[in-house]
């Protein structure tokens, strides 16, 4: 993007997009080639509204995405029940593709370490998996995601406990948390918004009336 212009998108408390703040956050541009771009790794973040929501949004987005899904999503049986049978999620997935745009319910769980008595009289340590929150999975592959990279959002129960524990399994995966305004950086650089559509994201969540909102996604 060779326009010399700088895109500013809202810089936010939290590391989402759907907040509000007034200091932007820049783009590294023709303009402003020092700001830092990780676009190879990839990111996680609640993207879901105020901690007393009653669902909560936590997105990741890049290649590893798929990955940290087989590795901590558990589908519910065609039964209906939840096919929690000892298997780890990464086993049970291991021939698992998702398709892109559908919708998965099942448990999201995470590795936890449980001490037992030896016949020794000792401890031992053993790891098992436990259920973090009931969830829905929606993973939006390539070109056909928000950022064109691989997406992956899992719905959960809202509140900062349940959406915190989820970010926190993705990050001990291999993701990191997404800097404010990352997720629309990564659109822009992908090719997927030009930089009017950026500078409009942040119109958007920054509206205070009806009429601004409609202005800015009008363009």
């Amino acid at each position: 993007h060779g326009s010399g212009r700088r895109v500013e998108v809202s810089r936010t408390s939290s590391s989402n997009d759907a907040s509000t703040s007034s200091a932007p956050l820049s783009f590294p541009t023709a303009s402003n080639p020092g700001a830092e771009d990780d676009g190879d790794d990839t990111i996680a973040a609640v993207v879901s509204g105020g901690p007393n929501c009653s669902v909560g949004i936590v997105r990741i987005s890049g290649p590893a995405a798929v990955p940290i899904l087989k590795s901590i999503f558990v589908r519910t049986s065609r039964s209906g029940s939840p096919a929690l049978d000892g298997l780890g999620a990464a086993e049970r997935n291991a021939t698992w593709e998702p398709c892109s745009h559908r919708v998965y319910h099942g448990h999201l769980v995470e590795a936890a370490s449980v001490k037992a008595g030896g016949e020794d009289g000792g401890r031992s340590v053993a790891a098992k998996e436990v259920v973090v929150d009931e969830a829905l999975a929606i993973p939006m592959l390539g070109r056909r995601s928000y950022t064109a990279e691989d997406v992956v959002e899992f719905q959960t129960h809202g509140g900062s406990i349940c959406t915190r524990r989820v970010l926190d399994c993705c990050v001990a995966l291999g993701a990191r948390v997404a800097k404010p305004g990352e997720f629309t950086y990564r659109a822009f650089m992908n090719g997927r918004l030009d930089l009017t559509q950026a500078e409009a994201v942040a119109s958007v969540i920054n509206a205070r009336t009806v009429e601004a909102a409609g202005a800015a996604l009008a363009g």
